[in-house]
């Protein structure tokens, strides 16, 4: 932005830079400041929907343990949550990356499906 954009830019590029900057050195403490969680839900209903924000807040479980968290949490099974079993594809990809395929298919159903997040879900 800062280079392309030309002189009407400048300022806005400068004062961007310069807050990830005070953020980035933790000035006046600024990484413990909270906002009020209206602020908080409104900037969530406004710009989340706009930025295609997640629902909630993602959580990362060690592998083998999504099912029983799943249950802990909405008191469900994973097979409760899912209407479709995971696809064999998606199994398959999952155990080509060295996991079992319980593992897979407990990832999968945790996450709808979502091989992207059943992933982070194993590795996290």
């Amino acid at each position: 932005m800062l280079l392309l954009g030309g002189r009407p830019t400048l300022v806005p590029s400068f004062c961007g830079l310069l807050a990830g900057l005070l953020y980035q050195l933790n000035v006046c403490h600024v990484r413990r400041l909270l906002l009020p969680r209206s602020l908080c839900r409104f900037c969530h209903r406004t710009l989340g929907k706009l930025l295609g924000a997640p629902r909630g807040p993602t959580v990362r479980l060690p592998a083998g343990r999504a099912a029983s968290a799943l249950r802990e949490v909405t008191g469900a099974s994973p097979q409760a949550l899912t209407a479709e079993p995971p696809s064999e594809a998606h199994v398959a990809q999952l155990a080509e990356m060295g996991f079992t395929r319980e593992q897979a298919l407990e990832a999968l159903r945790a996450t709808h499906n979502n091989v992207d997040r059943a992933v982070a879900l194993l590795l996290g």
